[in-house]
């Protein structure tokens, strides 16, 4: 006899993914526009958007899901699991964009951020010499050449999307009154 998957289990994946691809569009528009406007270099106002946009996914698709699915009540662990869900999904269609962009949109943008990347080493560390700075270089260029780079860009992305979870979590919550125990 085959088992059928449970209409929540579905819903749960399917929101999640629906909501992740939603919060990824969010994130590829707002790296067109920062590219559009030739404001790459504004690294710190770039991730401060990402992740308002990011938690913003999370938290508008986790809220979708337990009010539509769940009566309007969810414990933290379903919370963080949906939240994550959402996070993973949408880290990697923006990781695969970044890839897609860089490699076969705007190829030189890897040399713009090659020379920024130079930049920033040079103000962190002033006594760095020319071969050391190189060695760095060139480890980060293969690692973006051969897409290394854009799994450890994803991996870090998780590992941030599960702290956004954890807080985020922390305000969709809802335990269920009825389900309570009398003590």
């Amino acid at each position: 006899m085959e088992m059928e998957e449970s209409p929540r289990t579905s819903s749960f994946g399917m929101n999640a993914l629906r909501h992740g691809l939603i919060t990824a569009g969010l994130l590829i528009l707002f790296y067109l526009l920062i590219y559009a406007l030739d404001m790459l270099d504004k690294t710190v106002l770039q991730l401060l958007v990402y992740f308002v946009l990011l938690a913003g996914g999370m938290y508008y698709g986790t809220k979708t899901y337990r009010d539509r699915h769940l009566g309007g009540f969810m414990a933290y662990n379903k919370a963080l699991a949906s939240t994550f869900m959402i996070a993973f999904w949408a880290g990697l269609a923006y990781t695969i964009f970044t890839f897609l962009f860089l490699r076969f949109f705007d190829p030189g943008l890897v040399e713009v951020m090659m020379d920024q990347a130079e930049e920033r080493v040079l103000k962190m560390m002033p006594d760095i010499s020319d071969e050391q700075l190189q060695t760095q270089l060139e480890t980060q260029r293969r690692m973006m050449e051969s897409g290394i780079g854009y799994v450890w860009s994803f991996a870090g992305n998780l590992v941030i999307s599960l702290i956004l979870a954890l807080l985020v979590s922390i305000f969709l919550k809802r335990e269920d009154p009825s389900r309570q125990e009398m003590i």
